[in-house]
């Protein structure tokens, strides 16, 4: 995954659904619903405020595992965002469990509101998770830390 996302429970082969591409480059865990007649094409969940969750099937959250990086890395871990044009999965399911990270460098998440276990989770411009009590497409299941140049919150997903 990336330093900033990873999963609290592993999704079943039904929960992952492959054969996706997204158009442009993504934040690796953030929040995507399905477009294109073929079914087939990706786009950030949001570019400008908030989303509804997709109905079952249309959305979920990206996922890209690269293989083979141009350049230098130190680790797959630095790897936070897909390529334009990349091959990518999407994973959804009322079961499915993820870790979103910030840092003093990149952000998964505004913190705001999302320091409690409970609270609805939503998306905002360039997939950007946020507390949202109107369109949540998740709930907060656990708060691991609420350091200021360290915050990590696990959340359920509602569909």
């Amino acid at each position: 995954m990336s330093r900033y996302f990873s999963f609290r429970s592993t999704p079943s082969g039904a929960e992952r659904g492959g054969r996706y591409t997204a158009a442009t480059a993504s934040k690796i865990g953030s929040a995507v619903v399905v477009t294109g007649a073929d079914g087939e094409n990706l786009a950030v969940a949001s570019t400008t405020g908030t989303t509804v969750a997709p109905a079952a099937g249309q959305g979920g959250v990206l996922v890209y595992e690269a293989l083979f990086v141009d350049g230098p890395a130190d680790s797959p871990d630095d790897v936070v965002d897909s390529p334009a044009a990349a091959q990518v999965q999407v994973v959804r399911g009322k079961d499915v469990k993820i870790v979103l990270t910030n840092d003093a460098d990149y952000d998964m998440f505004t913190p705001l509101g999302l320091d409690t276990v409970g609270a609805n989770v939503g998306v905002e411009a360039a997939g950007l998770w946020i507390e949202d009590d109107v369109n949540p497409w998740a709930t907060v299941v656990e708060v691991l830390s609420t350091v200021t140049d360290a915050e990590s919150i696990v959340i359920q997903l509602n569909f």
